[in-house]
């Protein structure tokens, strides 16, 4: 299954991409935190990145990453949708349509 890593930086209590994300992505999503900042998510599944900076941290999510699949997302991620009825709006995704997305990703 695709895994998904969401580094963050000075965010603890403003994590939007987590929060919107449906529990059975949660499951497979981990945030990649600075040590300061590791036990001020709480039950949040973190871990520790030694570097700094986002291309290094990047680059270390990729190398200590195991299995074949993951995937990156910011950290300040709200999950749209296109309106049918009027083709320029949007709409808040609903869990299924996130889904969706992650599968069609995968």
């Amino acid at each position: 299954m695709l895994k998904l890593y969401i580094p963050t930086l000075g965010r603890v209590g403003r994590q939007h991409t987590y929060s919107h994300l449906p529990k059975k992505w949660k499951a497979h999503t981990t945030l990649v935190v600075p040590k300061s900042e590791a036990k001020a998510h709480g039950d949040t599944p973190v871990i520790v990145c030694p570097m700094s900076g986002i291309g290094n941290v990047r680059q270390w999510i990729i190398t200590q990453h195991s299995g074949d699949k993951l995937a990156m997302l910011d950290d300040d991620i709200r999950f749209d949708v296109r309106r049918t009825d009027e083709p320029n709006k949007f709409k808040p995704a609903t869990e299924t349509d996130i889904d969706a997305m992650f599968k069609e990703l995968e």
